[in-house]
């Protein structure tokens, strides 16, 4: 399936939705004030790509979630709770997208595996740049511009967070700009 070229603006539910479904692309679209939970919702939609797309003002801008070799590049998340949300998912790909006022987080994971998150702009998010909890584990992080963050750029919140590497990355004038709570994790 191709989702390409729309305007999705000022719905009460979730602006994209994908479930149970295989080798997506959704690319070039503007999804604005989608009110519901998420801007868009992969739920176990394996290999799908998401390309130039811009999410605003939503809970989520996109949630990855049970969902594994997602490609998120070149999109544009503003104005929304957390840019990016991967959850349960592994072998993701994240990569040369702009995350700016976020009101929560920029990237937020959680029980994720063997993604790659690198070339981002984060900035101006009221939390953290990227968090990661409840067994996030060997993922990369790395090349990544995290900015003006009200409280830390990355923020490893659960010891059960292990065996993630930081490389590369620039963090500039947040709160703090990074705090590591996990196991054998490496900057």
């Amino acid at each position: 399936n191709t989702i390409k070229g729309n305007i999705i603006h000022d719905n009460d539910d979730t602006g994209i939705s994908s479930r149970y479904s295989l080798n997506n692309t959704i690319r070039d679209n503007c999804i604005v004030n989608s009110t519901g939970v998420f801007g868009v919702y992969l739920l176990q939609s394996h290999y799908t790509k998401f390309i130039n797309n811009t999410v605003e003002g939503s809970s989520a801008g996109i949630r990855i979630h049970a969902t594994e070799y997602t490609k998120v590049l070149n999109n544009t998340f503003k104005s929304n709770q957390v840019g990016i949300s991967l959850r349960h998912g592994h072998y993701s790909k994240i990569t040369q997208n702009t995350i700016t006022f976020s009101s929560n987080h920029g990237i937020f994971s959680d029980t994720t595996a063997l993604c790659q998150i690198h070339h981002n702009y984060i900035f101006d998010t009221t939390n953290d740049g990227i968090r990661l909890i409840d067994n996030t584990r060997y993922n990369e992080i790395y090349s990544n511009e995290i900015r003006n963050c009200s409280r830390y750029g990355a923020h490893i919140r659960d010891a059960n967070v292990h065996n993630n590497t930081f490389y590369k990355n620039h963090f500039i004038d947040n709160n703090e700009n990074a705090y590591d709570d996990g196991t054998d994790n490496y900057w």
